[in-house]
């Protein structure tokens, strides 16, 4: 199926964790991610543009602080679970 190789194509070049990344990922196959966990997008928006300035930049502008990137990491990770779990009991519904 076409639509599917398109979506598959999708998966294999993203490499963003923005809320444009994520929604583009999702949104194709029926999940809206701002009804679900509307507090995880701008998490991973916030943590995005943080990554983006470490990885895409010769000189840092501020010090990271590692005790402040485990805390922001565990923060989006319980979030993730709470989608995980959401996305699961609504796909058991669905069988």
């Amino acid at each position: 199926n076409y639509s599917f190789v398109l979506f598959k194509k999708r998966i294999a070049k993203n490499n963003g964790i923005k809320e444009k990344d994520i929604k583009a990922l999702m949104s194709p196959i029926g999940f809206d991610i701002e009804t679900l966990i509307p507090e995880l997008l701008p998490l991973l928006d916030s943590f995005g543009t943080k990554r983006g300035e470490v990885a895409h930049s010769t000189s840092l502008k501020k010090e990271i602080n590692p005790k402040d990137e485990v805390a922001d990491v565990k923060n989006i990770h319980g979030y993730l679970e709470r989608l995980d779990q959401k996305m699961f009991l609504i796909l058991e519904s669905l069988t």
